[in-house]
C-alpha cells in the first residue's frame, strides 16, 4: 500500500512522557495499566481522568494545541484518543496486534506506534485514515520507545529484543545486535543504527533542541539506568543508576522524567544530577509519562504589551552596546527627543520603549546595537503566527530598526543564529507607524527588536503596543442597507495616515477610524460603485486604492470589495415610470417610428396627455405601457420582439430587467394585452426596482 499524500514528522514533542507539572507551568499526565492521571494546575494532587472504555493504556502522548491525548490500548489492540479532560473517547484504529509506545506529530496530525508482535513501526492520521506499516524491522527486534525529530524529518526508536529466550538462557549469540537506538526518515526509508547499547533500552525521549536522546535501560540482573547520547551516534553517558524498573521517559527544561514500577515518577536534573519524585494515587506501576509546556506559556504569557506598567517579560539582550529605556511622552517633551504621545492611549502620560542615537552620554559609533528580547513564543502549529508592533522612527540613511526571530532560544545553551524578518530605515513622518510581520517558521523561540546605529546620524526610535498571535486580516468589510465601509488594518498593510486612500471616484477619501484602522465609506450609488443584479441579489462593487507617500511602504495597494443585498431590501422604494422613445429604421428604407407610451388603465384608450407620466407610485403597482407604430406606409402586422426596463436612459446598459421576449411575457408580473388596433402592442408590468435608488425607470422596446 502506498503512503497517503501527507507529510510526516514536522513537529517537536518533548519525549513520550504524559506529564504536566503545575509548579513549573507544564502539563503532567501519567498512565498505569488501567488509568490515566492528570496533574491539575490548581492542585497538588493527581486526578484520574474519567475516560470511558479506556482499556489498557500502555503508552501515551499529547497534542496540546489540539487538546487531545492519545494512547495505545495494549489489551484491545487499539490506538485511542480523548479530549484532555477525558471526554469524547474515540478509537483511532484497530492495530490487530501488540501496540506499545506512541508518538504524535501535532503539525501533520499523525500518530506513530511501535508493535512488538510484528516487529514494525506504523503510522495513521488522527482521524484513523491513511494507516500504513512504515517499517518492517525484521524478526525479534521488539521495538519500544519512539520519538519524532522536530526538524530532521526523522523518527527514532529503541529495539529491545526482550522476547528472545537467549536473554534469560544465554543460548543466543550476538545479543547486542538487538539492543539499539535506530532511526529512519519519515517515509520509512534510510534505516540506520544510531547507538549500539550494552543494556536493553525501553522508553525514549528527545530534548527540546533535538540534539540529544534519553532512554531507560534494564537487564535480567536488576540493573536499571538512565542514559543519554546525541542524535548522531556519539558516545553515550549513564546519567543515573536506578533502583527499580523504568519504562516511559520524557525530557523537559533540562530534566529527565521516568516512569517506575511502584507508582512513582522520578525526575533527574541532567546538569546538577539532583533528583525528586512525584507520587501517583496508586500502587500500580507507572507505564508512561508526558511532559509538555502548557499552551499558554508560549502563547498567553505574552500576547500584547503597551509598556505602561512593565516590560511584560521582555528583557534587554546581554550583548547590547546600549539599552532601550521605558519613556513617557512627558519626558520626551522635556528632553525634546521622542514622541510626545504614546501609541496606546495617545496621551503624554503613556509610555513606550525608546532609544536615541544622539545621546552623547552613550558615545555610540557605527555598528553599535541594542536588542530587547521577548518571552518564549510558540510559532508551531498549522495557523500562521504574526508579531505586530508600532514604531516611531525619524528618517535615517543607515541606522536601522530590525525584527529578528531566534529559534530554539528558550531552553538551549547554543541557540541558532537569529533570523532577520523585517527592517526599516525610518520615515520622515514624526508619527507612529504600524507593522505586522508573519513568521513562516515552525519553531519555539524569541522575537528580538534591534536598533543598529548608522554613520553619524541622530535618530530617534520608539516601539509600542507589541503583540503576538494569529495574523490579522488585512481588511474587513461592513455592509448595511445604505452604505458599505472598508476598514483597513494599518499595521498589516503598512498604511500611514499621510497615504492617499481613495475609491474609484478619487474624491471619496479614507479617514482615521481608530489607532489601528483606516476607514473608507460609500453609499451604494456613489464613489464609482458598480453593481450587478440577479433575481435575488444586488451585488455592489468598488475598489480602494492606497498610494504610498511616506516611505513606509514602497508599493501601492488596491483592494476590491463587494456587498450583496437581497432585493427585498428595496421593497419600500418608490419610482416614477418614464417612457423612453427609440427610433429605428427598417431594412427596406421605409421610415417608421416606434413610440413607447404610458396609459392610465388597461383600456389603452388614450395615453397620458403629451406623453406625460403619473404621480409617484410604489414598487409592485401595475402600470400600463404600449408600443405604437406611426408614420408607416402600408401598415403591417408586427410584434414586439423584446421589451425591457433599465435604471437609466441607456438601452444598452449592463443592468436590464426583461419584460417581453419574442412577444411573450417573461415573468408572471408582466401581461401582454390584446386590443383591436394593429399598430398598438400594449402590455402591463408591475413597477420594479433597481439598485441605484433612482426615481426613474425606463421602458425599452424593439420590434421584429
Amino acid at each position: 500500500m502506498e503512503l497517503p499524500n501527507f507529510s510526516l514528522c514536522a513537529t517537536l514533542r518533548a519525549g513520550n512522557l504524559l506529564l504536566i507539572l503545575a509548579a513549573q507551568d507544564v502539563v503532567f499526565f501519567a498512565s498505569t495499566n488501567n488509568a490515566i492521571f492528570k496533574h491539575e494546575s490548581n492542585s497538588s494532587t493527581f486526578r484520574r481522568l474519567p475516560i470511558s472504555e479506556l482499556g489498557g493504556p500502555y503508552a501515551i502522548d499529547v497534542d496540546l494545541e489540539a487538546r487531545l491525548i492519545f494512547w495505545t490500548d495494549f489489551h484491545n489492540y487499539q490506538i485511542k484518543r480523548a479530549d484532555l479532560d477525558g471526554g469524547n473517547m474515540q478509537i483511532v484504529t484497530f492495530t490487530g496486534s501488540s501496540p506499545r509506545r506512541i508518538a504524535v506529530d501535532p503539525k501533520e496530525k499523525v500518530v506513530y506506534w511501535t508493535d512488538t508482535a510484528t516487529d514494525s513501526i506504523e503510522v495513521v492520521k488522527y482521524d484513523g485514515s491513511g494507516r500504513r506499516r512504515l517499517i518492517n524491522l525484521g524478526a525479534n527486534k521488539d521495538p519500544l520507545g519512539i520519538v519524532v525529530h522536530p526538524t530532521r524529518r526523522e523518527i527514532y526508536w529503541a529495539n529491545t529484543r526482550v522476547s528472545c529466550r537467549s536473554y534469560y538462557t544465554g543460548i543466543c549469540r550476538n545479543l547486542a545486535d538487538y539492543r539499539q537506538i535506530q532511526k529512519a526518515t519519515c517515509d520509512g526509508s534510510n534505516v540506520e543504527t544510531v547507538h549500539q547499547l550494552r543494556l536493553t533500552p525501553n522508553g525514549l525521549a528527545l530534548n527540546q533542541a533535538g540534539t540529544k536522546l534519553y532512554w531507560s535501560t534494564f537487564t535480567s540482573s536488576d540493573t536499571y539506568t538512565l542514559e543519554t547520547g546525541d542524535i548522531d551516534g556519539n558516545e553515550t553517558t549513564t546519567l543515573q543508576n536506578l533502583r527499580s524498573y523504568t519504562r516511559g521517559v520524557g525530557w523537559y527544561d533540562g530534566e529527565v522524567y521516568y516512569a517506575t514500577d511502584n507508582g512513582i515518577v522520578g525526575v533527574l536534573h541532567e546538569r546538577k544530577r539532583t533528583s525528586r519524585t512525584y507520587n501517583l494515587p496508586t500502587s500500580d506501576g507507572v507505564l508512561d509519562v508526558f511532559v509538555g509546556r502548557r499552551k499558554k506559556i508560549h502563547k498567553d504569557v505574552f500576547r500584547t504589551c503597551s509598556f505602561q506598567r512593565s516590560l511584560c517579560g521582555w528583557d534587554q539582550a546581554n550583548a547590547s552596546d546600549f539599552d532601550w529605556i521605558r519613556q513617557s511622552g512627558k519626558a520626551a517633551a522635556r528632553r525634546g527627543r521622542g514622541p510626545v504621545l504614546d501609541h496606546s492611549i495617545q496621551e503624554s502620560r503613556g509610555r513606550y520603549l525608546f532609544v536615541d542615537t544622539s545621546d552623547q552620554t552613550l558615545a555610540l559609533s557605527r555598528g553599535d546595537a541594542t536588542a530587547i528580547i521577548s518571552p518564549p513564543l510558540d510559532m508551531t502549529g498549522s495557523v500562521p503566527k504574526c508579531f505586530r508592533f508600532w514604531y516611531y522612527m525619524t528618517k535615517a540613511n543607515s541606522t536601522s530598526l530590525n525584527v529578528l526571530f531566534q529559534a530554539n532560544g528558550i531552553l538551549d545553551s547554543e541557540p541558532e543564529p537569529p533570523r532577520l524578518m523585517w527592517f526599516t530605515h525610518g520615515t520622515a513622518l514624526n508619527e507612529w507607524a504600524g507593522s505586522e510581520v508573519e513568521f513562516p517558521v515552525d519553531a519555539v523561540g524569541r522575537v528580538l527588536v534591534q536598533a543598529v546605529v548608522g554613520e553619524s546620524e541622530s535618530v530617534e526610535i520608539a516601539i509600542d503596543d507589541v503583540e503576538f498571535g494569529e495574523c490579522r486580516k488585512t481588511s474587513r468589510l461592513s455592509c448595511d442597507d445604505d452604505t458599505m465601509t472598508m476598514f483597513l488594518d494599518r499595521a498589516r498593510l503598512g498604511i500611514s495616515p499621510s497615504d492617499e486612500i481613495t475609491l474609484r471616484d478619487t474624491s471619496c477619501r479614507g479617514y482615521v477610524h481608530d489607532n489601528d484602522t483606516i476607514g473608507i465609506s460609500t453609499a451604494y450609488d456613489e464613489c464609482g460603485t458598480s453593481y450587478y443584479e440577479s433575481n435575488d441579489l444586488i451585488i455592489f462593487s468598488n475598489e480602494v486604492t492606497v498610494v504610498a507617500s511616506a516611505g513606509i511602504r514602497y508599493t501601492d495597494i488596491a483592494l476590491q470589495f463587494n456587498c450583496s443585498l437581497e432585493r427585498n431590501y428595496r421593497v419600500e422604494m418608490t419610482y416614477l415610470s418614464h417612457g423612453w422613445i427609440k427610433y429605428v429604421r427598417e431594412q427596406d428604407s421605409r421610415d417608421f417610428t416606434v413610440s413607447i407610451r404610458q396609459y392610465p388603465d388597461v383600456r389603452f384608450r388614450e395615453p397620458y396627455p403629451d406623453n406625460g407620466t403619473p404621480e409617484q407610485v410604489s414598487e409592485g403597482v401595475e402600470i400600463f405601457i404600449a408600443t405604437e407604430l406611426t408614420l408607416v406606409q402600408d401598415m403591417m402586422e408586427w410584434v414586439n420582439s423584446r421589451c425591457w426596463a433599465t435604471p437609466s436612459a441607456n438601452p444598452y446598459g449592463t443592468v436590464q430587467r426583461p419584460l417581453i421576449q419574442n412577444g411573450c411575457p417573461v415573468t408572471d408580473d408582466v401581461a401582454v394585452i390584446d386590443v383591436e388596433r394593429n399598430d398598438l402592442k400594449p402590455f402591463s408590468f408591475k413597477v420594479i426596482s433597481f439598485a441605484d435608488d433612482m426615481e426613474l425607470i425606463f421602458s425599452m422596446s424593439k420590434r421584429s
